[in-house]
């Protein structure tokens, strides 16, 4: 269906009426018609904004760098007597959320600083200001996006780490949503 017979469609609804047509309790058969038109005219519209293949372009990407892989022995934590793997991870983690507190201060505060500076670049199309917790959950989203890239770091899963754990400050700092103290 071409947006032409979409628009003649429309038309003939618009021509013939509701009057024409069986109405129910929920409205007229016209009435439904005319919204599933303009639906998928909207629909259209906005996968010309964004190409119906516009998520599968990163996988696309990925494939133009072939044999940039990680080696399997590369990794920051050896698997070794002691510990878990898990729990390696978790400490390194914990050591680099201690040197950012120590070097960058909380992450509410430098996340406060981004989000302002997104909110009033981005103002016009957000439907609602970003919160510090929105910008970790973006952090960790940005992370899983590079660890799924040609060029997989081992410290990714420590960073993912790093990062849950500053949306949980964040949201323990977050004032509660229902406004009360």
């Amino acid at each position: 269906m071409t947006d032409a017979d979409l628009v003649t469609i429309d038309q003939r609804i618009q021509r013939a009426g509701a009057a024409n047509c069986w109405t129910g309790t929920l409205g007229s058969l016209a009435g439904d018609a005319r919204r599933l038109v303009r639906h998928i005219q909207e629909t259209r519209k906005m996968a010309d904004e964004y190409p119906v293949d516009h998520i599968l372009r990163g996988e696309r990407e990925l494939k133009h760098y072939p044999g940039d892989e990680i080696e399997p022995e590369a990794t920051l934590i050896e698997e070794a007597e002691g510990p878990p793997v898990a729990v390696q991870l978790l400490d390194t983690a914990r050591a680099a959320v201690l040197d950012r507190h120590r070097v960058y201060g909380p992450p509410q505060e430098h996340f406060a600083r981004t989000v302002g500076m997104v909110n009033s670049l981005f103002a016009s199309v957000l439907k609602r200001p970003l919160t510090t917790s929105d910008w970790a959950r973006i952090m960790l989203l940005d992370k899983l996006a590079r660890d799924l890239g040609p060029r997989p770091h081992p410290d990714n899963a420590v960073d993912l780490a790093g990062y849950a754990a500053c949306l949980a400050e964040c949201q323990a700092s977050a004032p509660p949503a229902d406004g009360t103290t």
